[in-house]
């Protein structure tokens, strides 16, 4: 049988489903800036925050929390935006991140340019600029969620992150799945 990087991807999802339990202690980090790149002044470029504040995106990108999304669908905005971190200006795909994390993880992450510099980390920095995700089954208890994906990195690599989630009880953003905390994990690479 002849190897399918996408086929690979997929099963590397079944790994990433039964080692999300146990990876899912710690929490995901903010990013930084690349040399040489001017940012945009993020007062602005439009997007309103819904805890207040301007963000990065324009208008044409505005998306934004919403009690209909899943636990899945929060994941996949979020990779989907960082897979195109630089378009259309730099790091608009962080900011689109930055838009699904929860309170308590802006809290130990602020604001959205440390946030940046977080996502810009070793340990982070896979999912920026990534070719392929595929998002695995969520595992769901009490208004938590924990989503494994596993990411083909620029390189071709693979990593797996969990994705620790929460549905918000309270304010603006009331039945939200928003992303607390995201775990790196090692997974096999193909050969």
């Amino acid at each position: 049988m002849t190897w399918r990087p996408n086929h690979a991807l997929s099963a590397l999802v079944g790994i990433a489903a039964l080692l999300g339990a146990a990876a899912c202690a710690s929490t995901a980090a903010p990013v930084g800036t690349e040399r040489g790149r001017r940012k945009p002044d993020l007062a602005q470029t439009g997007l309103v925050d819904p805890l207040g504040g301007p963000l990065v995106p324009p208008p044409a990108l505005r998306v934004k929390p919403s009690p209909n999304q899943t636990p899945n669908a929060v994941v996949e905005l979020q990779l989907a935006a960082l897979k195109r971190n630089d378009d259309p200006y730099p790091d608009a795909g962080i900011a689109i991140a930055y838009v699904f994390a929860s309170p308590s993880s802006r809290a130990v992450t602020g604001e959205v340019r440390r946030f940046a510099r977080l996502l810009k980390t070793a340990r982070y920095r896979a999912m920026l600029d990534h070719r392929q995700a595929v998002v695995g089954e969520p595992i769901l208890k009490n208004g938590y969620a924990r989503v494994p994906a596993i990411v083909q990195t620029a390189s071709g690599q693979y990593v797996g992150f969990v994705f620790q989630l929460s549905r918000q009880q309270s304010g603006p953003l009331a039945g939200c799945w928003l992303t607390d905390g995201v775990k790196r994990f090692d997974v096999p690479q193909p050969k």
